[in-house]
């Protein structure tokens, strides 16, 4: 559901005393769910920029980029996988759903050098 306001999840206290906040949106419109094409979102980390024991306040969310800490995406489909990055490489990592954990999969994951292979995209 598209939401034009901050929607703040966790219990009063807890985001008084959280030392970050992290940031999500729906990758794609849930309208996918319906003809199979995976879903996702995407989410970055940034700390606090106001007092810890106080409710954060916009500020806290309307940082610079360069104050992010942590940021990605997770693609939900027929595999669920986490693309994330803490500032040294982008790894990725696959959901193993029967014991629920995450393994490193795609470690150090690159974009291909365009000058050698060509990549197109289409979406309609």
């Amino acid at each position: 559901e598209e939401e034009e306001d901050i929607i703040e999840a966790g219990s009063h206290q807890q985001k008084k005393t959280n030392r970050y906040i992290v940031l999500m949106d729906p990758l794609d419109g849930s309208s996918n769910i319906d003809v199979n094409v995976p879903v996702g979102t995407i989410f970055s980390v940034v700390r606090r920029a106001s007092e810890v024991n106080h409710k954060p306040k916009i500020d806290d969310y309307l940082q610079k980029g360069r104050n992010i800490m942590a940021a990605g995406y997770v693609l939900y489909g027929s595999s669920t996988m986490l693309v994330m990055s803490t500032g040294n490489g982008v790894h990725g990592f696959t959901l193993d759903p029967s014991i629920g954990t995450l393994y490193l999969t795609h470690p150090h994951m690159r974009f291909p050098d365009s000058r050698k292979n060509a990549c197109y995209s289409i979406n309609e």
